[in-house]
């Protein structure tokens, strides 16, 4: 069993600062997750380890060092938010493809170093350890939990006031991982079948075509004797090459795509950028391939090869069996392919709507015009909490004083992102504090909540006494946390106790919920206190400009920061819609994979319903042009071939929305704001359907004005 938390120092480098992404880790953390490094060692076991050692990644191994082998010894200078500078010495490189705690932890780690957990052993009360274990042999998910919820009872026996109301949750570590990435991982899957029986409908519907025209050639040689086995053979070649060039050249374009998915997809995709195109790739593709094209291509010439010489020469074959068969099964495979098209239009139109609607919440809150800058104080310069209050009071003025400033100010960490939850307790008349549910604390500096746009639905906001030494503790609670905690009671007045805090906060209003960043879900219990003891080392500064974009004024701010010797140490500059839209990454991607395969999709129904309508009107010419001669007019054929392809459509309409609600199952927990039954998304893909398949087959089907009755019959 280990433990590991986030660990975030600053790394000097030609006099200025870097954050870096790390994670504390105990000495067994490798050992655990079954990994070795690259070079060097991992930390050691016992008391020989020291506590400033550090295992790099690779990818900061190669950005920072080139790769060198020489680094192992050296020293990383590194500096703790609230402490002075440090070296660490560098004992290990970890494999290339060696990555955790991310993407349980946002950010790729650049290094891992030791974890000290008798500081965390003194305190029962914190909780901000993530652990991972290795289970023994024969050992279940299941098993471990049991054991734990009998552990974590146990304790909360021995020790109520810190472990009441306390659990603990075993899971796979591979469902936490990518167990959310499979719905998607399905969806795309269904979505590249569909894809592949629309192409092998079209395959069919063009071999049925060549047989009908090699319906001759087969009477004749099989007059002159030919078996069945040596009229295929032909047909054997052709579908065998067919499949072969045309493998090939997908091949080609698969190694493309490939390589764009691993540059253009979301970068925090577990192993994305180990996707390639090996040799059981290869080897599958080519199989399956193969098989697919020649059992397409074999089955029409195996059915043709069936009719007798003497139905093909007495003419009796055209009217007979195989044409019904073959008509019948075009008719089928048109049906089939508008269902699968109609299909994942839909999926896709949902997933679109989806993403606009997104798209909606950044344009409507104006996201744009705000920036966040992440800030770091050393805690050399500003040991005390009064010591970093004064500094963030006197830098969110001098933001405010800016050009193009609208108003700024200063918050732990932004709203819409996650943060660790504290333990929070009722206080009572009667001395009684019962817990009241978790929450996650941020510390507030100026009119964060306007800025934000957050609104004020009950009770006052802060004001400028509310942070200051003498002033009683205020808090601002969020909506949820008000309803899971006192349901439908009035919140004004009631005290609550944060963990950690010894005395209690007062609630002087209750303010909306905040969408956070990430995939939409229900919006965390929330909050906010002017701290009338000081704020932590780490804020976060958010400006907002008067009319302009928000990069426009980061220099200046930037600047503003570094240049009044304040010592702060700024990173992270970012609007808060490239925020708002870096984090739902994975949605987009999702929308632009099952965007391409629906439009490939169409294209391949649309060409399979125009192959059905030009065979129909080519094998149907004599009949036509009988129609003709006995008066009918080209308009009431063009007419009546248009109903006759409208009811293909129509019926594959109706396959296809069946098939779209059951594959909108799928797309539980993929969709913002509208339901996976949306009846303007069926409306537009039936509307578009029906459009391009009425414009698809009304091409080939205007032939028929061109016809000469007179010509025909001659040719008859």
């Amino acid at each position: 069993m280990a433990a590991f938390t986030r660990w975030r120092p600053l790394a000097r480098e030609n006099g200025t600062y870097e954050m870096l992404q790390g994670a504390r880790v105990t000495r067994d953390f490798f050992r655990v997750l079954g990994v070795s490094p690259l070079l060097g060692r991992a930390f050691l076991h016992g008391g020989d380890a020291a506590p400033e050692e550090v295992v790099i990644s690779y990818g900061f191994w190669q950005s920072r060092f080139g790769g060198a082998h020489g680094i192992l010894g050296q020293n990383l200078f590194l500096r703790e938010l609230n402490g002075a500078e440090r070296a660490y010495s560098i004992v290990g490189v970890m494999p290339r493809d060696f990555q955790f705690p991310w993407p349980l932890f946002s950010s790729r780690p650049d290094l891992w170093s030791l974890l000290a957990v008798e500081h965390f052993a003194e305190d029962r009360k914190g909780r901000s350890l993530n652990v991972v274990a290795r289970l023994t042999k024969g050992v279940t998910v299941e098993a471990a939990q049991s054991e734990m919820k009998l552990l974590a009872q146990q304790l909360e026996l021995e020790h109520p006031a810190t472990n009441q109301n306390w659990g603990a949750a075993v899971g796979s570590l591979h469902e936490e991982i990518v167990g959310q990435l499979k719905p998607s991982l399905w969806l795309l899957m269904a979505a590249v079948l569909f894809v592949q029986l629309i192409a092998s409908a079209n395959i069919v519907n063009l071999f049925l075509s060549r047989m009908l025209d090699r319906l001759k050639e087969f009477a004749i040689r099989s007059a002159l004797g030919a078996g069945r086995m040596q009229l295929l053979k032909p047909v054997f070649a052709e579908a065998f090459w067919l499949t072969l060039l045309g493998g090939g050249c997908a091949l080609l374009l698969a190694i493309w795509v490939v390589a764009y998915i691993r540059g253009a997809g979301p970068p925090d995709i577990p192993r994305l950028d180990e996707i390639r195109i090996d040799a059981w790739t290869l080897a599958f593709t080519t199989v399956s391939t193969l098989a697919t094209g020649l059992l397409v291509c074999l089955s029409p010439g195996w059915y043709a090869s069936r009719v007798t010489p003497a139905a093909l020469l007495t003419g009796t074959a055209w009217r007979g069996s195989w044409p019904r068969f073959s008509w019948q099964l075009r008719k089928t495979l048109a049906v089939g392919q508008i269902a699968l098209a109609m299909a994942l239009v839909v999926v896709s139109g949902l997933l679109a709507r989806s993403f606009a609607n997104l798209r909606g919440v950044a344009r409507d809150s104006k996201m744009a015009n705000v920036l966040a800058v992440d800030l770091a104080l050393p805690g050399m310069l500003y040991p005390e909490f009064y010591q970093r209050r004064q500094f963030y009071e006197r830098l969110v003025e001098e933001a405010k004083s800016l050009h193009g400033v609208a108003s700024a100010a200063a918050i732990s960490s932004l709203p819409q992102q996650r943060a660790w939850p504290l333990a929070v307790s009722a206080r009572l008349e009667g001395g009684e504090e019962p817990f009241v549910g978790n929450a996650e604390v941020r510390f507030v500096l100026g009119d964060c909540f306007r800025l934000l746009e957050i609104p004020l639905l009950r009770g006052r906001p802060f004001t400028l006494l509310d942070g200051e030494p003498s002033s009683p503790r205020v808090a601002l609670v969020n909506q949820t946390f008000a309803r899971n905690a006192w349901g439908a009671d009035d919140p004004l007045g009631k005290q609550i106790r944060i963990q950690f805090e010894s005395r209690p906060y007062t609630i002087v209003g209750v303010v909306g919920d905040v969408r956070n960043f990430g995939w939409p879900r229900e919006a965390e219990p929330q909050i906010y206190i002017a701290s009338t003891d000081g704020y932590p080392a780490g804020m976060t500064l958010v400006v907002r400009t008067a009319d302009s974009d928000a990069y426009a004024i980061a220099e200046r701010v930037r600047l503003a920061i570094t240049s009044a010797g304040y010592g702060a140490i700024p990173y992270n500059f970012a609007s808060l819609e490239d925020l708002w839209f870096a984090s739902f990454s994975h949605p987009q991607f999702r929308l632009f994979l099952v965007g391409a395969f629906a439009a490939l999709a169409l294209l391949l129904a649309l060409s399979g319903v125009y192959g059905v309508v030009s065979v129909l009107v080519v094998h149907s010419t004599r009949e036509l042009g009988i129609r003709l001669a006995l008066g009918a007019t080209a308009a009431q054929i063009l007419r009546s071939l248009v109903s006759d392809f409208s009811k293909l459509s129509l019926l594959g309409i109706c396959f296809g929305f069946a098939g779209a609600v059951a594959l909108s199952r799928l797309l539980k927990g993929m969709l913002f704001e509208v339901g996976s039954h949306d009846a303007m998304t069926y409306l537009g893909a039936i509307l578009a359907i029906s459009l391009t398949t009425l414009l698809a087959g009304s091409i080939p089907a205007r032939r028929v004005l061109r016809l000469d009755p007179a010509t025909i019959l001659r040719s008859e």
